[in-house]
């Protein structure tokens, strides 16, 4: 709808400025690639299953798919324009609309808009450090309060063998006490057990092993490293270990960024807004030269969500500082050059060229709180004048059009475009 666009645009903007500040550059990926492209890349133990990719053949036969998400395109493009030749770390933001065909619930939507930021080629934790200092920065200045950003280290594909064992044997016996998706998960992989809300499953997984006693000492170090950034950005952080992302997805960091809102008495609502994490073997996969790589989105609709819950839904716009009002047909004729004069000089207008009463139009300049209104009537059409009425004390002056964008200047304190 048109004033949640207007919304959009703001996040879009201020997310995009911060990220461009830091150095982040804009790729555009189609919206439609190969189905093989994300069922590959995610690997046996898909996040997406494949019934939750909207696929479709095309004419000739290929089977396609409207991308669920924006970092394997976004590591199909690297590969096929030979990125890996460009000095690392790329750095590379995007925004878009993206498909998932899941279940109705709250909060999940089968279209949405996500933006994505993506550093390819840097092997350290200054990649993760900055991409949520971008996004922490982002929704704290579009006024979103009560962020929490949950850490966890799941390690590498080296120390997921280990830890898969340790989950099996603790699981084992408990297995009566889970829910069906859980026993069914059981064999396939433990992993998915730590995910499940259930309340039988979250009793039980409160004893089980934790992931961070099992990685080695480099994922340890990656990981010191990383809150030792975040401890000196001041970036609030809480470590969440039973927060474990997709193991054939993600390497090392996982992270899910939170807000809090308050609601009916002393009743909470927590909302995820982005997450993301380290996929340092996911380039490697899809036949490119082995680049460590780290990516975190954030969706649009969550965020529009947050602003509306808080009340925050004007995000400082600015408000037109001149309403022309017209009478007749002649004036509305009139009215688009003087539109255009207006545009050109950087002035803020709005109108309502559809309304013919001086007085209804007068009443929209109030309701919309411009300090001037022209008024354009026929007399001031033919005469190549126009009057220009202060709001507030209801002074008005005639002046010639041409001389009407200095005194707008003089009395909006205006300086002229450069």
């Amino acid at each position: 709808m048109p004033q949640d666009a207007e919304i959009f645009d703001k996040i879009e903007g201020v997310v995009k400025s911060i990220a461009s500040f830091y150095g982040f550059e804009r790729i555009e990926t189609p919206a439609v690639e190969e189905a093989g492209l994300f069922l590959r890349g995610r690997g046996e133990m898909s996040h997406f299953p494949e019934k939750e990719l909207f696929q479709f053949r095309s004419s000739g036969g290929s089977l396609l798919a409207l991308r669920p998400e924006g970092f394997l395109p976004v590591a199909r493009s690297y590969i096929e324009n030979n990125m890996a030749d460009l000095s690392p770390p790329l750095k590379l933001f995007y925004s878009g609309r993206f498909f998932r065909d899941e279940e109705q619930r709250r909060g999940y939507q089968k279209t949405f808009h996500q933006f994505g930021l993506t550093v390819l080629g840097e092997e350290t934790a200054v990649a993760e450090a900055e991409i949520l200092q971008v996004f922490f920065l982002a929704l704290s200045e579009l006024g979103i309060k009560n962020l929490f950003i949950h850490l966890n280290s799941i390690g590498c594909f080296e120390c997921h063998p280990g830890y898969r064992s340790q989950l099996s044997s603790y699981y084992r016996s408990k297995t009566q006490r889970l829910c069906k998706n859980c026993k069914r998960n059981f064999k396939r992989s433990p992993i998915k057990l730590l995910e499940c809300s259930d309340e039988k499953c979250v009793i039980v997984k409160q004893n089980a092993p934790q992931v961070l006693d099992s990685i080695c000492e480099i994922c340890k170090n990656s990981f010191k490293e990383l809150l030792e950034f975040f401890d000196e950005i001041n970036i609030p952080y809480i470590l969440d270990p039973r927060l474990m992302g997709t193991f054939n997805y993600y390497s090392r960091t996982v992270f899910k960024i939170y807000s809090e809102i308050q609601k009916d008495g002393d009743e909470k609502e927590r909302l995820t807004i982005g997450s993301g994490g380290r996929f340092d073997t996911m380039i490697q996969n899809l036949g490119g030269k082995p680049t460590p790589a780290v990516g975190g989105v954030i969706g649009f609709e969550r965020v529009l969500h947050l602003l509306r819950k808080s009340a925050i839904t004007n995000l400082n716009k600015e408000a037109p500082q001149v309403f022309l009002i017209q009478l007749g047909d002649l004036s509305k004729r009139k009215s688009f050059s003087i539109l255009e004069n207006l545009r050109k000089a950087d002035i803020p207008v709005y109108e309502s060229l559809g309304k013919d009463s001086i007085k209804t139009q007068l009443k929209i300049a109030a309701k919309i709180g411009s300090p001037i209104a022209l008024i354009l009537g026929q007399k001031e059409a033919i005469d190549k004048t126009i009057i220009v009425r202060e709001m507030d004390s209801g002074i008005q002056e005639t002046t010639p059009q041409e001389k009407l964008i200095d005194l707008l200047r003089r009395k909006l304190n205006v300086s002229p475009k450069n």
